[in-house]
């Protein structure tokens, strides 16, 4: 399924829409979720979360990627909040 950009209220702004990523653990965890506008930024995001918060210097491997629901990001972002699925 390809991504639709959506624009947010005043038509400037794109969505915002949470993105769950799954991994091989590296921390024990094994998901964690980006605010983005895009699946390639969520990933962007989540590169530079492995290297500057878990210092992890080599690809780390994603499992999934899927845009969720989050009530306090949807606060947060307003009319930019895009719901998911």
């Amino acid at each position: 399924m390809k991504n639709k950009i959506r624009y947010g209220i005043n038509r400037k702004e794109k969505m915002i829409f949470t993105y769950l990523i799954q991994y091989d653990g590296i921390d024990g965890v094994g998901s964690v979720d980006f605010c983005a506008e895009s699946k390639n930024e969520a990933i962007n995001l989540f590169n530079q979360w492995c290297v500057a918060d878990n210092k992890i210097m080599k690809p780390v491997s994603i499992k999934n990627i899927e845009i969720i629901y989050n009530e306090s990001d949807a606060q947060e972002y307003g009319d930019r909040y895009g719901k998911g699925k």
